[in-house]
C-alpha cells in the first residue's frame, strides 16, 4: 500500500490547468494586473507625446543639444517604464508571476480594458514587452503573448495621401523655403 509520490508530478497540466474553477483572488490579481499595466501603458504613451511635444520648438529655436536628449528620453523612456511595470505586476500576481494560465488569462482581461482605444497593436506590443522580461521568453509563446499572424494588405486606393510632395522647379532653396512655410514654423527661413 506504499505511494510513491517521486513518480508525481506537482505541475499540473495545461488541460488541467484550463479545466479548474477560477480562484476568486486569484481573479482579482489578473484583473489588477491588467490594470498595472494598461495603466503602465497609458503612462508611457502621455510621456512620450509630452516629450515628443517640444520637437517643433526645440528645432525652431536651433536647440540641437535638447533635441537630442529628447530623442534619448524617448528611447529610453520604454524601457523604464516596462521595467517598473514588470516589478509592480510580480507584485499583483503574488508569486504566480511565472504562471502560464494565470498571464493567459491577464491577457484576456487586458484585451478587454484596451479594446477601442485607437492604439491597439501598440498596447499589444507593450503586453507583450513585460511578458517577455517576466518569462524571458526566446521566440513567441502563443499562450501568453499577443500574436497576430493574419497580416492584411494596405489597400491601394487610400485617397488622400498622408504627405506632401515637393518639386525642386526653383532650386533647392525655394522647395525647402516651401516645405517650411507649409509646415508652420514660427522661426522665418
Amino acid at each position: 500500500m506504499g505511494y510513491n509520490t517521486a513518480s508525481q508530478s506537482t505541475n499540473p497540466s495545461r488541460a488541467q490547468l484550463a479545466h479548474r474553477r477560477p480562484d476568486p483572488t486569484a481573479e482579482s490579481l489578473v484583473r489588477k494586473s491588467a490594470d498595472t499595466i494598461k495603466r503602465g501603458f497609458g503612462e508611457y504613451r502621455t510621456a512620450f507625446s509630452r516629450i515628443t511635444q517640444r520637437a517643433k520648438t526645440r528645432f525652431e529655436k536651433r536647440n540641437w543639444a535638447g533635441a537630442q536628449a529628447d530623442a534619448r528620453a524617448r528611447l529610453d523612456l520604454y524601457g523604464r517604464v516596462v521595467k517598473r511595470v514588470v516589478a509592480e505586476v510580480r507584485v499583483s500576481l503574488n508569486l504566480r508571476d511565472h504562471d502560464e494560465a494565470a498571464w493567459a488569462r491577464v491577457r484576456g482581461a487586458y484585451a478587454e480594458r484596451i479594446a477601442g482605444t485607437g492604439a491597439i497593436e501598440v498596447a499589444e506590443t507593450f503586453f507583450n514587452s513585460v511578458t517577455r522580461r517576466v518569462f524571458s521568453t526566446v521566440g513567441v509563446n502563443p499562450e501568453i503573448e499577443f500574436v497576430d499572424f493574419a497580416f492584411q494588405r494596405i489597400p491601394s486606393g487610400l485617397g488622400d495621401t498622408p504627405f506632401n510632395t515637393y518639386a525642386s522647379i526653383d532650386g533647392t532653396d525655394n522647395l525647402f523655403r516651401e516645405l517650411l512655410v507649409d509646415y508652420g514654423f514660427e522661426t522665418p527661413y
